[in-house]
């Protein structure tokens, strides 16, 4: 259990304005007895109680660094309860302290940099994994039930399937060109060709 200040949690995060208003039954419980219980969905503990010591301006309580389980966690309570200014500046302390271990292939930990990057606005990093992925992905993005925008999972697969076409297309281009035209002899275009 936490005890919070529903002034603060409404200031910001998006979610709680929305569920301690007066649309919600919570809602008005808050305003009729000036407190409210809330249930929360299924949360990393660890990682709200950060949030909300941000969000309370507890900064000496906030971690200066964090795991990339961690930031994942937290990027995804920063995504569902749309606190992201709350965060301040602590978002890109985290990530410049694990910006050596962003993978350079295509694996899960990419997957959570692709989320991390679009949740706190990293453009830079999300260029570089996007393209990580559009170049090693081997079939259409997984994004490990990551919220990672439609229009970014979109984005890699179109990127990707496009440039698959366009080498398809060379390939198939060449071999045509080596079958029906004879460049130096036919000895030596059906090397090039193969077998």
């Amino acid at each position: 259990r936490f005890k919070t200040s529903s002034k603060h949690l409404i200031l910001a995060s998006k979610y709680f304005e929305r569920r301690l208003s007066n649309r919600w039954p919570e809602g008005d419980i808050l305003e009729s007895r000036g407190t409210v219980q809330l249930e929360l969905p299924d949360t990393d503990l660890d990682a709200f109680k950060i949030i909300l010591d941000l969000i309370h301006g507890r900064t000496n309580a906030v971690p200066r660094t964090v795991d990339l389980a961690q930031l994942t966690e937290l990027t995804v309570l920063t995504d569902y309860f749309g606190c992201l200014e709350a965060l301040g500046l602590f978002p890109s302390s985290w990530i410049n302290g694990l910006k050596d271990d962003i993978p350079t292939t295509y694996c899960r930990d990419l997957m959570k940099w692709i989320f991390i990057s679009c949740v706190f606005e990293q453009k830079e990093i999300l260029s570089g994994v996007t393209q990580v992925a559009q170049r090693q992905s081997k079939d259409v993005l997984d994004p490990l039930d990551l919220p990672i925008p439609q229009n970014i999972q979109d984005r890699i697969n179109d990127t990707r399937i496009e440039a698959l076409s366009g080498i398809f297309k060379a390939l198939n281009d060449r071999r045509e060109e080596l079958e029906n035209k004879t460049i130096c002899s036919f000895e030596c275009d059906s090397s090039k060709l193969g077998d």
